[in-house]
């Protein structure tokens, strides 16, 4: 790869972050009529909510060179701290942030953070041969 694509792909997995950092932040403080009715759990959205937040800023790291101990070090205690926050802004706009939401935030980032960690394993184990 090009040193110009490598520019551009750390870009845009900047902007990919921060695009879903903001989706995330604006639809947690939402009404809550505002949703149709999902199918889904509160629970299940909040894990792969955080999930998916956690990996794609997993991934911008990654892509900017950060190797996994650090990643892990410094993903858990900002995403831990934002999905605090989240919850307790959450009671500003009417909506209820609860304990239990915050525990399927805290799961989702660290099935990230394991999947991160397993996947980096692979990785070097696949170089090693």
């Amino acid at each position: 790869m090009t040193h110009r694509a490598s520019i551009i792909i750390r870009l845009l997995a900047k902007i990919l972050c921060g695009v879903v950092w903001i989706a995330a932040a604006v639809a947690t403080h939402l009404p809550s009529e505002t949703y149709a009715d999902i199918s889904a759990g509160d629970y299940e959205l909040h894990f792969f909510g955080y999930l998916i937040l956690t990996g794609v800023f997993l991934v911008t790291l990654r892509l900017h060179g950060v190797r996994w101990r650090k990643r892990a070090l410094l993903a858990l205690p900002i995403l831990l701290l934002y999905a605090a926050l989240d919850e307790w802004t959450q009671n500003f706009v009417g909506r209820c942030g609860a304990f239990s939401d915050g525990c399927a935030n805290a799961v989702g980032i660290l099935t990230a953070l394991v999947l991160d960690g397993g996947l980096t394993l692979l990785s070097r184990l696949r170089r090693r041969r």
